[in-house]
């Protein structure tokens, strides 16, 4: 089982020119924005997002066949996410010689992260939802950078995958890519990994882009 999330799912893109992507001078080694305990993943290969995909799709199989409860999901994921599970080597997944876990990132949103950077996006951070208090999402979800072309077509992608997408102003100008479990997120990973030649025939983001300024007062907030 994958622990769900009750959370209202709406599909939008900001209007205008609301889009951004980071310069090279405001990325170093801990990524972009006000996060902590991030690092930048920019320009994702097709061959590191496909085995991103492809492991997350593994262990999350396994999980779900192990986990009858969302504490027992956590437990998995943990010891998963870790690469350091605690399970007979009979019963741990078969995830060949070459796992290593999924690149310190967490189980249902690491294969998304990867494949939104390999389609041109500029992840920020990303959290599955964890049970207890060390959680910063209810729900799981990626914030990234990208411009408008980009989220255009990521869009209908969104939408057939039953995530959501938004705005989100409350760390900074990000979209916002969220679904009630892991399940959506890790479709929309392959959806969009699937569609990685349309991305790539869009024209690359010009780095003069940068985020917003804040608006006026008196204009409304964009959700």
């Amino acid at each position: 089982m994958f622990p769900r999330a009750e959370v209202e799912i709406e599909v939008s893109i900001p209007p205008g020119d609301d889009y951004w992507v980071p310069k090279p001078c405001e990325i170093d080694e801990e990524g972009f924005g006000d996060f902590r305990g991030v690092w930048p993943i920019a320009k994702a290969t097709t061959r590191l997002t496909a085995d991103v995909i492809e492991d997350e799709r593994v262990a999350a199989e396994y999980v779900d066949a192990h986990a009858s409860t969302p504490e027992e999901f956590e437990k998995l994921a943990r010891q998963i996410e870790s690469y350091s599970p605690s399970l007979d080597e009979s019963e741990a997944p078969d995830l060949g010689p070459r796992w290593d876990g999924l690149e310190s990132l967490e189980l249902g949103v690491a294969g998304l992260t990867y494949a939104l950077s390999n389609a041109g996006f500029y992840p920020a951070a990303s959290c599955r939802s964890h049970e207890g208090d060390r959680s910063w999402s209810p729900n799981p979800v990626v914030l990234f950078a990208g411009d408008k072309p980009r989220a255009v077509l990521l869009q209908p992608l969104v939408r057939e995958s039953g995530c959501g997408l938004r705005a989100d102003c409350t760390r900074g100008d990000f979209l916002c890519v969220y679904a009630p479990s892991i399940r959506e997120t890790m479709t929309l990973a392959t959806a969009i990994y699937e569609n990685r030649v349309s991305f790539r025939k869009l024209p690359k983001t010009g780095r003069k882009q940068s985020p917003s300024k804040p608006k006026a007062p008196s204009q409304p907030t964009l959700f």
